[in-house]
């Protein structure tokens, strides 16, 4: 358990050194890569907790892919709303020299904004973010786009422990998710593990698949993004806190240097 495929040349380790170079600064690959990311992994991985903790140490805007892609009653958004909604929120904004159109200008759907309330985002577009999932529909969008790739690859018996858990909190909560009414999880849903509707029977069926084909072909296809391949909780904590010590020492000589 917790072996994989060969990773392709420049994969991070999860001590921030790439695995190629012995000589890579953690402190300054981490920070300097962590404008645009994106977080993918296996369900229950905890893909939005750590992106949203990367959103508040390093003062990104959150985007949840899943606060997008799902609509009230378990609706699911039209792909290409979908797509022009990511397409918005992670577009770098238009340039703001004497030549740019005003504010109040009229624009195409691709590039509009989001309502600042929508909850699939904390903050408006300012080209700097992290994303939280996998939605392959919208991977040519983002992934491009992105500085950095943080895929957590936890043990199976991990995540399967953690989905036990979330499933039978959300049940008894009876948790609202997304803000979206009517999305709480039903109890029997994840125990049919023969049914597309079971986050179980989801898990197992994705699970070997990202991990030897779906990740090492984006690092294929996006080179260059710079990869964080976690393995553990305890790993993911520790980068966390890495990555939070060199954004401050970073903020901290900006300021020495304004002054």
């Amino acid at each position: 358990m917790g072996t994989t495929a060969a990773r392709p040349h420049g994969c991070n380790n999860g001590d921030g050194k790439d695995e190629n170079s012995s000589s890579s600064s953690s402190s300054k690959h981490d920070y300097n890569s962590l404008d645009r990311i994106i977080v993918i992994g296996s369900t229950c991985a905890g893909k939005s907790t750590l992106a949203a903790t990367l959103a508040r140490r390093l003062r990104l805007t959150f985007i949840e892919l899943d606060a997008i892609y799902w609509l009230p009653g378990w609706g699911v958004r039209p792909v290409q709303d979908f797509r022009d909604r990511v397409d918005s929120l992670t577009a770098p904004p238009l340039s703001t020299t004497a030549t740019a159109p005003p504010a109040s200008s009229s624009s195409s759907s691709s590039s509009s904004s989001l309502p600042p309330s929508d909850p699939a985002t904390s903050a408006p577009n300012t080209n700097r973010w992290v994303i939280a999932g996998n939605y392959s529909q919208q991977q040519d969008i983002t992934v491009p786009r992105a500085q950095t790739l943080v895929f957590l690859d936890y043990p199976l018996h991990v995540l399967l422990y953690r989905l036990v858990r979330r499933t039978l909190q959300r049940w008894w909560t009876q948790e609202e998710l997304w803000g979206l009414a009517g999305t709480r999880e039903k109890l029997w849903w994840h125990f049919k593990v023969w049914s597309e509707e079971s986050l179980v029977h989801w898990m197992l069926k994705t699970f070997w698949k990202r991990r030897r084909v779906t990740v090492p072909r984006l690092i294929e296809q996006y080179p260059h993004l710079k990869v964080v391949w976690l393995r553990s909780p305890r790993e993911t904590d520790a980068w966390l806190e890495r990555v939070t010590a060199a954004a401050a020492a970073g903020a901290g000589a900006k300021h020495e240097k304004a002054e």
